[in-house]
């Protein structure tokens, strides 16, 4: 099995029990949820070259730490040098993403990751 390490992330009180209860629903540890919207993400992500519209963590949000896996970790490195976005906040967009097009149901990664590859968008 892949080793783990351990990352902090800034969020909404709300927001992180949402993602509780995705664990919960689907019988899973909360750290494979974790796991699964960055693979998600990325897998999309990359689709489209680099994203330009990532999310910053809300001011109000507590540190929630994260135990993911080595694997994952790197992709969030390289996404995050290819963007020039921190590692957090590729995971953040990640999760908040992967939430929404889960409670959306019908919303597919192309139309919330979007289409768009600008080099010169702001970030």
């Amino acid at each position: 099995m892949d080793s783990t390490e351990m990352r902090q992330v800034k969020m909404a009180k709300a927001f992180h029990l949402e993602l509780k209860n995705i664990a919960k629903a689907r019988s899973i540890y909360l750290r494979e949820v974790y796991d699964e919207a960055i693979r998600w993400f990325v897998k999309y992500r990359s689709k489209f070259g680099t994203y330009d519209q990532y999310l910053t963590s809300p001011r109000e949000g507590a540190y929630k730490s994260m135990w993911l896996t080595r694997s994952i970790v790197a992709q969030v490195k390289t996404v995050s040098m290819d963007d020039g976005v921190s590692e957090n906040r590729v995971i953040y967009t990640s999760l908040y993403l992967y939430a929404q097009q889960l409670d959306d149901g019908k919303s597919s990664a192309t139309s919330l990751i979007g289409t768009q590859n600008t080099v010169d968008a702001v970030r």
